[in-house]
């Protein structure tokens, strides 16, 4: 799903009627994000992501509100192989 998509078709409504039927979050709750390599156009732009996010790893734990969690932790020993795994190798 595009930004430009999910800003036109998603049902923002609902995030109100959820809020009224005693819908809530808290601050452990963070974002939490798939994405397809159908988005990427070859190995070198997935590995240009991996390195976005690898090096902003202090801004990524914050938005996603995953400090000292078990999931999706920054391991230096899957940064070595992030070139690997842009071609498709599995960490």
């Amino acid at each position: 799903m595009s930004f430009d998509y999910a800003i036109a078709e998603f049902p923002w409504s609902v995030l109100s009627r959820l809020r009224l039927l005693g819908c809530y979050t808290d601050d452990e709750v963070g974002i939490h994000v798939h994405l397809s390599r159908a988005g990427f156009d070859s190995p070198a732009h997935i590995y240009r992501w991996l390195n976005l996010v690898y090096r902003n790893e202090d801004e990524v734990t914050t938005l996603a509100r995953r400090h000292d969690s078990q999931w999706a932790g920054f391991h230096p020993d899957i940064r070595a192989k992030a070139k690997e795994l842009a071609h498709g190798g599995r960490g």
